[in-house]
């Protein structure tokens, strides 16, 4: 079979693995149809580490992937074989104290596919077939693109991000800093929640056009909007809730200052390693709720079935598509963010 395996900072390679010829109890051996490219393996590729996550060795990157059930394992009633699934990344170990509370985005003991924070790494899914635990695949109940189906993990980072909000955005006012595919998804999830307003803001006139189709009111070029960004933070503030969905420490500075009293703040966008200023006591004044967020606990079910109802509809954030013997081709495209919005690597 055939596996992209990141060889270290910029070396990239399709390599040639041996198909698993067995299939443990309680697991299936997934048929990867699509992957999607997440900022993670662009840092990955171009830095040889996603902050204080380090490469150590050769191994297969990739975590938003989904596909086709090829066998099944031992007491695995509720999957078979042909069920088209997505695969939630995390490998939870359902003991700890957090998982038992209903908490498994921090699970004490976590794995995640395609991710080089435990040693040694786990392989992810830009590979044709992997074993996961059956407990980690959501099918769905009619076949459907794998080009949407591959959004669920994305798209279950977003409703995690927002599960410790108020579940009701009803003639709310949102503000949603970087419209790549997490900002953009959140613009749509505000969307079907009922918001009033939906203003984004991003330097890139293409995500902003993105963003524009699945539900933004207004969108803001803070190269030459910044009057207008500006005005929104007068006073105590506009916004019933702001998601900073960048990384981009200029933005996090404009979700302080647009966020209402009492109003929220979703933190999803990774800062990175370094050290930043954050004027925390602006937020602490205006009695602000600020929400971090980590990758995603058990909202991924729900993630799938937005998208097989087509409530969420993510087609206008599926910019390329490549296939594997592309994997490198594919990173460089995803890196530019003017260009490239959510970049599929295709495996049948």
């Amino acid at each position: 079979m055939r596996c992209c395996e990141l060889q270290g900072k910029k070396d990239i390679k399709v390599v040639e693995r041996a198909k698993p010829d067995t299939v443990a109890a309680g697991n299936v051996l997934v048929r990867v149809e699509r992957a999607g490219i997440c900022g993670t393996d662009i840092h990955y590729y171009h830095e040889g580490a996603n902050g204080a996550f380090v490469v150590q060795h050769p191994y297969v990157i990739g975590h938003e992937f989904c596909g086709v059930v090829d066998a099944v394992g031992e007491g695995v009633a509720a999957l078979s074989v042909g069920d088209q699934i997505a695969v939630d990344p995390n490998i939870i170990c359902h003991t700890c104290e957090n998982c038992r509370t209903g908490h498994s985005s921090q699970c004490m003991n976590a794995r995640f596919f395609g991710s080089a924070s435990t040693m040694p790494h786990v392989d992810g899914g830009f590979q044709e077939f992997l074993c996961v635990r059956a407990s980690q695949c959501h099918k769905v109940s009619e076949p459907m693109d794998p080009d949407r189906l591959a959004f669920a993990e994305p798209l279950a980072v977003v409703l995690h991000a927002m599960s410790n909000l108020p579940s009701s955005l009803v003639a709310k006012k949102v503000f949603v800093a970087g419209a790549g595919p997490i900002g953009a998804l959140a613009v749509a999830v505000a969307k079907i929640r009922g918001a009033s307003e939906i203003v984004v803001s991003d330097i890139s006139d293409t995500a902003l056009a993105r963003a524009k189709d699945v539900g933004a009111t207004l969108t803001l070029n803070p190269l030459r909007d910044s009057e207008v960004i500006a005005a929104f933070g007068k006073g105590k503030g506009y916004f019933d809730l702001v998601v900073e969905a960048s990384g981009a420490l200029p933005a996090v500075h404009t979700c302080v200052e647009v966020v209402r009293a009492f109003g929220h703040f979703a933190q999803v966008g990774v800062l990175g390693k370094a050290l930043v200023e954050i004027p925390y006591s602006r937020l602490a004044s205006k009695e602000v709720t600020f929400c971090g967020s980590f990758r995603n606990g058990p909202e991924f079910g729900e993630a799938v079935r937005l998208l097989e109802t087509g409530q969420i509809d993510p087609t206008p954030l599926h910019s390329h598509t490549f296939k594997a013997e592309q994997i490198s081709e594919a990173l460089e495209v995803a890196a530019d963010k003017t260009l490239a919005c959510k970049v599929l690597i295709d495996f049948t």
